[in-house]
């Protein structure tokens, strides 16, 4: 498995491992000294169309900013900006009514190319206030093509807020699929506030399984960073190297890596900071612990593990099959949401199209 290193681990070049020490600020936060904690600004935010993208290329660039309100009894869209190749549906009401009796809904993020060439560059955000609940999917795979020769990344970046009592952000998107060549890069900031709730999960498959095509030549890097209350509760990071690549560290087979399996995954939950919410997580870990012990032969990973540090439950696995991956993210997923929420998980429908 892939897991995060201690503090000890912090000499070792943050480029090539998994680590928590010495991250950096999201875009969103004020610089602070070294050695200091990270500290999520405020208001101090550019407008989403007076920033530059990330990757900055020559690319197609696309931009899309969601924020979500409680109104009425039910969360709504309340807010788009967009340019470029990004979109959003209008809000589906799947479910009922939650606890505190604010109607959450369900969004489709599309990018209608389906894909990242070089200089590509997409920036999401989403974020929701006081008693806003929202669920943010796609509908496809996200494929991160084969790079041209000449230098140049595709990139993708998420920001997610869950900020105020009732907010609840939940990100979960279909996989990524990372071709052989490609020089991709994968971002994801959280901020969760004043007692705000986030879910998330990422998946990634490196080459092409189907197509019989191996993650030999490229990179693909991906980021991990989550802010609570204004201080840095996780950061985590990862560049695997093509085999084939010249100086390539061998991560792929290597039994400190990916062990020649070319799936890997995250999902992470983070409650509102309370003795309830912890509880709730903990009696949750436990159960995701009993249920994912069969292993393959109960259809999940080969690999994966799963921890409760500081409010935050991490699962993350490493496997061969895109299928077995979702089902281990999808049971931790319908775990935590019964601690946090206090309801069942509801499938978006896209995902049975």
């Amino acid at each position: 498995m892939l897991a995060a290193t201690s503090d000890a681990a912090a000499g070792a070049d943050p480029g090539r491992a998994w680590h928590t020490a010495g991250a950096p600020a999201p875009p969103e936060t004020r610089a602070c000294s070294a050695g200091s904690r990270g500290h999520a600004g405020s208001a101090a935010e550019a407008a989403p169309g007076q920033r530059p993208l990330p990757g900055g290329g020559p690319g197609w660039n696309g931009l899309l900013a969601l924020s979500f309100a409680e109104s009425g009894g039910r969360t709504v869209l309340d807010r788009t900006e967009r340019s470029g190749p990004l979109g959003v549906q209008r809000p589906f009401y799947p479910e009922g009514p939650a606890p505190d009796g604010i109607v959450p809904c369900e969004v489709y993020v599309l990018h209608p190319p389906g894909g990242l060439v070089t200089g590509d560059a997409l920036e999401i955000s989403a974020a929701c206030g006081p008693g806003a609940k929202a669920l943010l999917t796609s509908p496809a795979a996200t494929k991160f093509y084969r790079a041209k020769e000449t230098p140049g990344f595709q990139r993708q970046s998420f920001l997610g807020k869950s900020a105020g009592p009732g907010a609840v952000l939940e990100h979960l998107p279909q996989e990524a699929i990372a071709f052989s060549g490609t020089r991709a890069v994968q971002d994801t900031t959280l901020v969760a506030a004043d007692g705000g709730r986030l879910m998330a999960w990422g998946i990634t498959l490196l080459g092409r399984a189907a197509a019989g095509e191996a993650f030999e030549r490229g990179s693909y890097a991906e980021t991990l960073r989550v802010y609570r209350d204004g201080d840095l509760a996780l950061f985590e990071r990862a560049v695997i190297e093509g085999e084939a690549e010249p100086g390539a560290r061998g991560l792929l087979a290597s039994p400190l890596g990916l062990m020649g399996r070319p799936v890997m995954s995250w999902f992470l939950a983070l409650g509102a900071g309370s003795a309830s919410c912890e509880a709730g997580l903990a009696a949750a870990l436990g159960e995701f612990r009993i249920l994912t012990a069969a292993g393959e032969d109960g259809g999940f990973p080969e690999f994966r593990g799963a921890t409760l540090r500081d409010g935050i439950l991490l699962a993350r696995s490493v496997g061969g099959d895109v299928s077995r991956a979702e089902r281990y993210n999808r049971l931790a997923w319908s775990l935590a949401r019964r601690a946090l929420l206090g309801r069942e998980a509801v499938h978006p429908r896209i995902w049975r199209t």
